[in-house]
């Protein structure tokens, strides 16, 4: 369908991904979740085109992402705002999404 954009993906390539993730990685967390004020803080900036993510390590050696803003030329707004304090799955995931390994 032409109105969808680059990142489109549908369900079932989407699952095949996330099930490949947790076979290869089953120690890893199964996703990080973020509020939608932190996106929209983020997204609301001048000059912001989309959001990167960065993948992290708290000094527990627990993983994270820190999000950053990304103008339309792919360059990080570094000096604006970041988002982290994600919310790990597991604990916090949704156990009936095929997406999680849920039915």
């Amino acid at each position: 369908m032409s109105s969808r954009d680059k990142h489109w993906i549908d369900l079932k390539a989407a699952t095949e991904l996330t099930d490949r993730w947790r076979e290869k990685n089953p120690k890893a967390p199964k996703a990080m979740g973020f509020d939608r004020s932190a996106m929209d803080r983020i997204l609301k900036q001048d000059r912001c085109a989309g959001i990167r993510s960065y993948f992290a390590m708290h000094a527990d050696g627990t993983w994270t992402l820190v999000l950053v803003g990304v103008d339309a030329d792919g360059h990080d707004l570094a000096n604006g705002e970041l988002a982290e304090e994600m919310r790990p799955c597991p604990p916090y995931c949704d156990p009936q999404s095929a997406l999680g390994g849920g039915k």
